[in-house]
């Protein structure tokens, strides 16, 4: 005799996957156990397709877990697995291996509803076929539009060679067994001969005619049939289901609702009607006030990481996020910024990153403190993507930030730093930070230093690049950095410039006019950068005077130089 099924409650769910609750764990015998781990494995694997990219540490650990438990299961059943689906229940020689009557994550529900009544898995079982077979139910967890196959038809197409199935046609009614079912009638009711006599009158014939439509009713017919009539459509299902859980004469359980207001969210989210889902969100207001349930209410369940994860699929590689999607997460209840800053730690797509990126901060405008004590932990990827977050989100604490971050070795996030300090360059610590970045080894950071100190009325700033020229003139420097930061040393005081170029131009040893060496080359190049910029004759005479006395590369800058000079000299003549 079989021992009745055994229900125990599963344990806890962590936050970060609230829509992977466990289905009830049953089973009497020890084989019976095995057999309902290997199924709430399968069913927790397709929902977890339906939740991550196929990319994320999570489905592969899903995965896992399934291939384990299901040979298991095939070794403990001695042979083929059959399986009796029911319409909440999945049974197996008798006993119940599967139970769940939330018809929004049974999987015993889908395969009954599609009309499949036995499932069966082969000894020998190929891990390919089960990856297709949740691949297949994956599908139909996310299934909302009517033209989409269902199960029979995706498991016929798959011809799984240690899968079987026995399907029926149509569906049983809700609660009813096929054992239960009433047998059909051994003769069909015939009608009456003359049921549909006398004949109506024809009346007198007339001519076939075209007739112009008027152009409001082209439109009503166009909107009929356009794809866009689906969100609206959609939602107004749910809000009439909504309107009959406050029916005095037949009222609705909020139980009936859910399955459907979720099935609609995430399609509302695939197709980026965001607006479509905030008509939605008074309605669900109202049903959930007074709720003395003790699980959350339907709009409490619109957030959280799962809707989140399904937006940033949608949204990925789009460029900025709609204005209706960030009044949708301001009515919706939950701490949407913790969920994002969580999807953002956990994504490995750069495409995703982006998106999620954009979300913390667009979100993170009124909590910028929760952005900089996650950020002060950070490293690489994600401390690039919080840092420009936190950039958008609170420029104020974003300078505060990049004093912090100036000495990480990530060239990127050095840039960033840049990038942000260059605002506030006139400040004494942010003109320090800025200079102590011009000895960062990437040539990308320098040159952004460079240009961001260009912004600073700084005497001291002036006396510090000049430092740095002499010392990076001896290892390092570049003939493009020398350039730049010649141009800058004009821009920052010119009559200072003048000097210090005057002083480079003109050697004080004998050695050195005669022999050019390295550093003394690229002190030339800077100079010669810097004077091209600065205005007046003594600049010009002393360009022109170097000009007779320099070769090469150097010799074509000086006369770059002074080309542009006069260029600069005819345009301040026509404005003049």
């Amino acid at each position: 005799m079989t021992d009745a099924p055994r229900l125990t409650t599963a344990p806890a769910p962590s936050p970060a996957s609230q829509e992977l609750l466990e289905e009830s764990r049953v089973g009497g015998s020890e084989a019976a156990r095995a057999v309902n781990l290997c199924l709430l494995a399968l069913s927790r694997t397709a929902r977890a397709f339906t939740l991550y990219d196929a990319r994320n540490q999570a489905v592969g650990e899903f995965l896992t877990d399934l291939d384990t438990k299901i040979k298991r299961a095939l070794a403990v059943a001695g042979g083929p697995l059959d399986l009796e689906v029911r319409g909440y229940e999945l049974a197996w020689k008798g006993d119940v291996v599967y139970v769940e009557r939330e018809r929004e994550r049974s999987l015993a529900f889908r395969l009954y509803r599609d009309g499949v009544r036995r499932l069966g898995f082969l000894p020998g079982l190929a891990w390919e076929e089960v990856l297709g077979l949740v691949e297949i139910l994956s599908l139909r967890y996310t299934g909302v539009r009517q033209q989409e196959d269902d199960l029979v038809t995706l498991l016929s197409k798959a011809s799984f060679k240690s899968i079987s199935f026995t399907a029926v046609e149509g569906l049983a009614e809700e609660g009813q067994d096929e054992e239960s079912r009433p047998e059909a009638p051994a003769q069909p009711l015939e009608p009456p001969a003359d049921w549909d006599l006398p004949l109506p009158g024809l009346g007198a014939p007339v001519a076939v005619g075209l007739r112009r439509l008027a152009p409001e009713a082209l439109a009503a017919l166009a909107a009929e049939a356009a794809d866009q009539s689906a969100p609206s459509e959609c939602v107004d299902l749910v809000l009439d289901l909504l309107d009959c859980l406050t029916d005095e004469r037949d009222p609705l359980e909020a139980d009936d609702v859910e399955p459907l207001a979720f099935e609609v969210r995430d399609f509302l989210i695939q197709e980026g009607e965001f607006g479509a889902l905030r008509r939605l969100v008074p309605a669900l207001e109202r049903c959930g006030a007074g709720d003395l349930r003790p699980q959350a209410s339907i709009l409490a369940r619109f957030g959280g990481p799962a809707p989140l994860s399904r937006i940033a699929q949608r949204l990925r590689g789009s460029g900025t996020l709609p204005e209706d999607l960030l009044r949708y997460l301001e009515a919706v209840p939950g701490d949407h910024l913790a969920d994002a800053l969580a999807l953002l730690e956990a994504e490995r797509d750069a495409t995703l990153r982006a998106v999620y990126t954009e979300l913390v901060a667009s979100l993170g405008h009124e909590r910028p403190r929760l952005l900089t004590e996650r950020l002060a932990s950070a490293e690489g990827l994600l401390a690039r993507d919080l840092f420009a977050a936190l950039s958008v989100a609170a420029p104020q604490q974003a300078v505060e930030a990049a004093l912090q971050l100036k000495d990480q070795p990530d060239p990127e996030l050095q840039l960033a730093v840049v990038k942000v300090l260059a605002g506030a360059v006139d400040q004494a610590p942010v003109a320090r930070a800025v200079l102590a970045l011009l000895g960062a080894s990437d040539e990308r950071v320098r040159t952004a230093a460079v240009a961001a100190l260009s912004a600073s009325r700084d005497s001291r700033v002036f006396d510090a690049l000049a430092r740095h020229v002499q010392e990076r003139a001896h290892h390092g420097l570049e003939t493009d950095e020398a350039e730049a930061l010649g141009a800058v040393l004009a821009g920052l005081d010119p009559e200072a410039a003048y000097r210090l170029f005057s002083d480079w131009m003109h050697p004080r040893t004998f050695l050195q006019r005669v022999v050019e060496s390295p550093s003394q080359r690229l002190l030339h190049w800077t100079a010669v950068s810097g004077l091209g910029r600065l205005p007046g004759e003594e600049p010009e005479k002393l360009l022109r005077w170097f000009l007779g006395r320099s070769s090469g590369d150097l010799h074509q800058l000086c006369l770059a130089a002074l080309v542009q000079r006069r260029r600069d000299q005819r345009q301040r003549d026509g404005h003049a």
